[in-house]
């Protein structure tokens, strides 16, 4: 994250409402531009690039999110 704020490729968005309050990132305008990118839509899709478990894990991490905030 360290090397994505410095090359100015990200910056901060704001904080999730949640225990510990984490940083959400968003990219820059000079992420785009470095890369030849109209817009983030013109990255590939992610599915070519993780593993099935990888795939489970992000539907997992998304479900316990939802729970959490309806038990809130």
């Amino acid at each position: 994250i360290d090397t994505l704020l410095s090359k100015d490729f990200i910056e901060e968005a704001g904080r999730l409402d949640r225990i510990g309050k984490p940083i959400i990132y968003k990219t820059t305008l000079n992420f785009l531009n470095q890369f030849n990118l109209k817009s983030l839509k013109d990255l590939p899709d992610i599915e070519k690039f993780i593993s099935d478990e990888e795939k489970n894990q992000i539907v997992d991490d998304e479900i316990n999110m939802e729970i959490e905030d309806e038990n809130k």
